[in-house]
């Protein structure tokens, strides 16, 4: 793995640099147009005191606010974002 890490030029990242692995991405991600936030967000906002959740409510709780995000004629909210039909959110790839 090392090696492999070397020649990609990665990190090592594992359990003891997850706290600054978290803040390092929260300052230089670019989070326009990202389902990153909306997710930090419904995951903080479920979360019990372990930092535990139900994933079920957790995908419920996320779809629900994404669905606020189209318009009735079915466009997103963002003209400019890749997603904004329902079409292409339909078809892009997981």
């Amino acid at each position: 793995m090392d090696r492999i890490r070397q020649d990609l030029g990665l990190k090592h990242h594992d359990e003891t640099t997850l706290y600054d692995d978290f803040f390092e991405f929260l300052e230089t991600g670019d989070f326009t147009m990202s389902y990153k936030m909306v997710m930090l967000l419904t995951l903080l906002t479920i979360a019990d005191n372990s930092g535990e959740c139900d994933l079920d409510r957790l995908v419920d709780d996320y779809t629900a606010f994404t669905a606020t995000a189209w318009m009735p004629d079915g466009r997103w909210t963002n003209p400019t974002a890749p997603t904004s039909t329902r079409k292409s959110w339909m078809t892009m790839p997981s």
